[in-house]
């Protein structure tokens, strides 16, 4: 069982580790709070977003930033996202060789400790799996912004004494009227496995919806075959009877019509089970309709076009046409079809 399993997981894995390399960038660039403290070459300036639009609110030292905005010691602090300059954060963009997703967070504490003159854990750290720009093949690009522990934890107490909080920590963007791309209070290692959660859920939600689809899908032909049978079935009884007192030089004509009746619709099983097994995959029927020699069949199609030459090789179904337009349904991303057709040998 646990090698059956195995590729299984594999496959699984490679999925997630792909998903969260698409979702993490989302995640890191939303912005968590209205304002924004960079780092300039005379101090600091503290702006405030509106919309796509950065407004200042004061500039300076700090403490001339903590005078300006007045805040009482009862006062929560104010969350900015902060952002220094590359005096302070280092930057950099690596190449690791071909490294499993769970050993990532490791792989960079060592590039830190031999592109910094310090280690992971006496500096905070953030990085980034980039998609592109790899020269060997596996090969991942990880941009990296480094800080030492000691500048910050100055900075961050001089904070506390304006009346702010850093809500993130990055480098000095292009745009900053985004949050940082890189933040480096956030754990590495949990932000990694965080990701990897949010596109496990992702990917099952996702599963869940195609089965469940599927599974309506089932049922609903399912039905419809049930149905089927069970007309099929009182035909049969409806035949024994009528043949019974056929037996007994009893018949009736009307008897002799309706019997004749019931019993044409006996193919429709038939057929039924002749063009389930016909429709290609990503095909199904949500309803089949028999009204005298016309034959409806309604349904979803990943290509509708395709079945009115398939029905058409079936010797049982003439003059086979669409009696509608076709429409993609926004929900499932399938095609909407409805056909009719005319049983062999009924048709005029």
């Amino acid at each position: 069982m646990r090698a059956l399993l195995s590729p299984v997981h594999r496959i699984w894995a490679l999925l997630v580790d792909e998903t969260a390399a698409l979702i993490t960038p989302m995640h890191e660039r939303r912005s968590r709070s209205r304002h924004v403290l960079t780092q300039t070459a005379g101090g600091f300036i503290l702006q405030k977003r509106r919309g796509s639009k950065l407004v200042t609110v004061a500039e300076g030292s700090l403490a001339t930033i903590g005078s300006a905005l007045k805040r009482t010691a009862k006062q929560q602090p104010m969350d900015v996202d902060v952002r220094l300059g590359e005096r302070m954060v280092m930057r950099r963009v690596v190449q690791l060789p071909p490294t499993p997703p769970e050993h990532i967070p490791a792989v960079v504490g060592l590039q830190i400790e031999k592109l910094s003159p310090w280690n992971s854990g006496s500096a905070l750290h953030a990085f980034r799996i980039e998609r592109d720009g790899a020269q060997a093949p596996g090969a991942l690009m990880v941009r990296i912004a480094i800080m030492a522990r000691k500048f910050w934890e100055r900075i961050e107490k001089d904070l506390a004494a304006a009346g702010l909080r850093a809500a993130t920590l990055g480098p000095i963007s292009e745009s900053l009227s985004e949050g940082p791309p890189l933040d480096l209070l956030a754990d590495p290692q949990a932000r990694h496995a965080k990701a990897r959660r949010n596109a496990s859920a992702l990917l099952l939600l996702l599963l869940a919806g195609t089965l469940i689809g599927s599974t309506i899908a089932y049922l609903q032909v399912a039905a419809a075959e049930r149905d089927l049978v069970a007309q099929a079935a009182q035909a049969a009884a409806l035949r024994t009877e009528l043949e019974t007192q056929m037996a007994d030089n009893a018949p009736a004509e009307g008897a002799q019509k309706l019997l004749q009746a019931k019993l044409a619709d006996e193919p429709l099983v038939m057929l039924l089970n002749a063009l389930s097994a016909a429709l290609p995959d990503g095909t199904y029927l949500t309803a089949f309709e028999a009204s005298g020699a016309e034959i409806r069949l309604s349904g979803y199609s990943d290509d509708a076009g395709a079945l009115i030459p398939l029905l058409e090789s079936d010797p049982n179904l003439d003059q086979v046409r669409f009696a509608s337009s076709v429409f993609v349904d926004r929900e499932t991303g399938s095609e909407r079809f409805e056909v009719v057709a005319v049983r062999a040998g009924d048709a005029s």
